[in-house]
């Protein structure tokens, strides 16, 4: 089976080359995108972390126990088995470290980003990317396209509209999505673009996978 998935921003990769979005298309949604997260993540001081070493329901019950009335806390791209981004204003960040490591994280690191993403202090973004993603002009697609919303296969593109809206406060599935590619039959990857990370979240899920990479060298970028 040949299927295609981007990890958040990479969603926009996904959808051109199954044809749902032509280039320019893709860009201007970008651009909006990017505008509105930045817009959202001014109003409030938001930040995330990547938990190294515990599971998805360990973490989440730290993060309901760290978290203190009117803050958000949660994880938000859950990318393999040990390796979860945390979303959440800055106050409940500075007390992840601590709590994290106490209930077993081998390591707590923050993110260079400009707030909580996929998370509800997205909600403004989600709302000004909602009407971009209206006018946008969707093309049939050509293979399917797995979504980080729900971790489902979907073979019309008219999905994504709001499925697009919905990925701003939602967390990435990312683990469910590639086990989700595998159910329906794909029995390898290929990793487009620079770098090697999600070769190694995949690799993560499931070591007997075969998964190259193309746009880079056996070093690294090309």
């Amino acid at each position: 089976m040949k299927a295609v998935a981007g990890l958040s921003l990479g969603e926009y990769s996904a959808l051109c080359f199954a044809g749902g979005l032509d280039f320019d298309s893709a860009l201007r949604l970008v651009q909006r995108r990017g505008q509105a997260m930045q817009a959202a993540a001014d109003q409030v001081e938001s930040g995330m972390a990547s938990v190294i070493g515990m599971d998805l329901d360990a973490l989440q019950a730290v993060c309901d126990q760290t978290k203190v009335a009117g803050e958000v806390l949660q994880p938000a791209n859950i990318l393999c088995r040990g390796n979860i981004a945390v979303s959440g204003h800055l106050t409940a960040l500075a007390r992840l470290d601590s709590a994290a490591t106490a209930a077993g994280a081998s390591r707590v690191i923050p993110l260079a980003v400009a707030g909580a993403f996929h998370t509800e202090l997205m909600n403004p973004a989600a709302s000004a990317l909602a009407s971009a993603v209206s006018d946008a002009s969707l093309a049939p697609l050509s293979i399917p396209v797995f979504s980080n919303v729900d971790a489902q296969i979907h073979t019309d593109s008219a999905d994504f509209r709001t499925l697009l809206t919905r990925q701003l406060v939602s967390p990435v599935l990312w683990e469910r999505c590639v086990m989700a590619m595998i159910d329906h039959g794909c029995k390898g990857f290929i990793e487009v673009g620079s770098g090697k990370v999600l070769r190694g979240t995949i690799r993560r899920i499931d070591r007997k996978l075969p998964i190259d990479g193309f746009g880079d060298g056996p070093d690294g970028p090309a």
